[in-house]
């Protein structure tokens, strides 16, 4: 089915397997609105059947390279980012970001059925600041979670809860580097003005 405004499409699928979602888990949706207390909270109610880290390996996410653009800007059903591997060796985190300026300006010209960002661009400025929108909502949401975990009771949960504020930050950083780029502004401009205050 195809919802009013033909942006999203429901399927009814057989799954194969037992996990579906990048959290090593059946299904994406695995919290629930919890409305027994004063005040509505989130719960995890499905158990991870997998570790993620032993599903994604490092050698994964180091040959996304300049495609990476799209392992932290798709939505639930496209979520098979990766996780990072914190033992890799370190990074240049200014050619990270530069390497991403060089894909953004790249996807400008490009067709809009060939990449995320260029389907984003195509849409136009309302549909990428609607992404930031959208993504700055669920890093609070992830923060809220995270805020609420005890690396004491549940350390399972709470590497979790902290890989998913990161996850939702990285999803903010990359709209929003977009965004810029919209208008042709470069990441390094937002580092010196961080440098500057």
């Amino acid at each position: 089915r195809l919802d009013c405004d033909a942006d999203v499409i429901v399927l009814s699928v057989t799954q194969a397997g037992g996990i579906a979602c990048h959290t090593g888990r059946e299904s994406c949706f695995y919290q629930r609105l919890d409305l027994s207390g004063q005040t509505p909270e989130w719960q995890t109610v499905d158990k991870v059947l997998k570790d993620p880290a032993d599903i994604y390996h490092s050698d994964e996410s180091a040959s996304t390279n300049s495609e990476n653009e799209n392992a932290s800007a798709t939505t639930h059903s496209n979520n098979t980012q990766a996780q990072v591997d914190t033992t890799q060796a370190p990074i240049d985190k200014g050619s990270v970001l530069q390497q991403l300026d060089q894909v953004l300006a790249e996807r400008k010209q490009a067709d809009a059925d060939s990449s995320y960002v260029a389907s984003l661009y195509a849409k136009g400025l309302n549909k990428i600041l609607e992404k930031v929108g959208e993504e700055s909502t669920e890093s609070i949401i992830a923060a809220k979670d995270f805020a609420h975990c005890d690396e004491d009771k549940d350390k399972a949960s709470y590497d979790e809860a902290r890989h998913e504020l990161i996850y939702e930050v990285a999803d903010v950083w990359f709209h929003t580097l977009v965004g810029l780029a919209w208008f042709d502004i470069e990441s390094d401009a937002v580092l010196n003005e961080l440098g500057r205050r």
